[in-house]
């Protein structure tokens, strides 16, 4: 939510006050807060997306739909675009696999 940041900043191990689980997962990416339940984050979010190839969400199932961010909605900003839909379950996925430890 806007406001709180990102929980992984509160995520241990901290050296010298620096989050370190923070810098692995967020290496080279940009954070930024929109609450897509207002029109004035959706109407920032369509910006973005305009010139985004790939927007990676993790809601549960239809919470975007409930807030009018429809598949519809994102391909008439651009119609090139790839939506990707994960499950909250992705990082356990990634580690059950070896993924993470490659």
């Amino acid at each position: 939510m806007p406001g709180a940041g990102d929980s992984l900043h509160a995520l241990p191990p901290h050296k010298e006050g620096a989050p370190l689980w923070w810098k692995i997962t967020n290496r080279n990416k940009h954070g930024i807060t929109l609450d897509l339940r207002k029109p004035e984050g959706r109407d920032l979010f369509a910006k973005l997306v305009a010139g985004a190839d790939v927007p990676v969400e993790n809601f549960r199932p239809g919470m975007l739909d409930g807030w009018g961010i429809t598949r519809s909605w994102l391909q008439e900003i651009s119609p090139r675009l790839t939506i990707l839909r994960v499950t909250g379950f992705a990082r356990i996925f990634e580690a059950m696999s070896g993924f993470t430890q490659i």
